[in-house]
């Protein structure tokens, strides 16, 4: 996948499932903030207004809304969360396409994995698209995707020109429907963390004490995987605790030193 080099900078498109504040949020915002504004123009496609717009404007990018809908359900929703991504997909899809072709765009980028119609607008416009698959479908039991895994990573193979992926988990599940070449493992980086929002938080969702300190610097609510090391004592032979949540299981290990 390339571009031939050229006097206007190369106008991208990305397409974010969520307008709201999570681990693929910070990654698109992260990424969008350290583009080369003389090399790249982007905008930014959201579902509605929040967080990551607040954000993303605040760089001086431009944010577009589009209607998009997930082609993944998600624990606890029936049958009509897919007739409602069904029933109105070619309409979704002819306006991101007419989004494309009005803004001059010369490549998409779907981030995540649970939306499909940057992916299809792409190829009905003929232009290069990047597919950013944070998502472990093939295990995670909170998302339930419409179609088969295997009809899933083959169409995904279909109409991306590059898929990008963020742990070799996420790789190697594709890699049986996906050419090694196509697909590629990126790592990438974070802003500093606000500790006072941590101890904040913590506080808020695990209940825990604002002297605990936390065993992961960065951690999703949206994804409910919450760790810290608690201790009821901080001196003495008082046990110590990985605590934390996992969906919706509550975690409460000891370790001894």
């Amino acid at each position: 996948m390339s571009f031939h080099a050229g006097t206007h900078p190369i106008r991208l498109l990305f397409v974010s499932h969520s307008s709201e504040w999570g681990g693929a949020e910070n990654y698109l915002y992260r990424l969008v903030a350290g583009l080369d504004r003389a090399k790249f123009a982007p905008i930014v496609v959201l579902p509605k207004p929040g967080i990551l717009q607040e954000k993303i404007e605040s760089l001086g990018v431009p944010t577009r809304y589009a209607e998009l809908r997930w082609w993944v359900g998600t624990a606890g929703n029936d049958d009509s969360q897919y007739i409602d991504f069904v029933s109105g997909l070619k309409r979704r899809v002819q306006l991101l396409s007419e989004l494309i072709q009005n803004e001059n765009i010369e490549l998409v980028f779907t981030n995540t994995a649970v939306i499909l119609e940057g992916a299809l607008a792409a190829y009905v416009c003929g232009k290069q698209h990047v597919w950013h698959v944070l998502e472990l479908l093939e295990s995670n039991p909170s998302l339930f995707p419409y179609l088969d895994l295997k009809s899933v990573f083959t169409l995904m193979n279909l109409l991306a020109d590059k898929i990008v992926v963020n742990s070799e988990s996420a790789l190697s599940q594709l890699l049986p429907f996906v050419p090694s070449g196509k697909a590629q493992k990126v790592y990438f980086g974070l802003e500093p963390i606000d500790e006072t929002q941590i101890v904040r938080d913590r506080q808020r969702v695990l209940g825990l004490d604002p002297s605990v300190p936390i065993l992961l610097p960065l951690w999703s609510e949206k994804n409910a995987q919450v760790f810290a090391l608690s201790s009821p004592a901080r001196t003495g032979m008082s046990p110590i605790y990985l605590e934390g949540r996992f969906g919706k299981r509550e975690l409460r290990i000891p370790f001894i030193f």
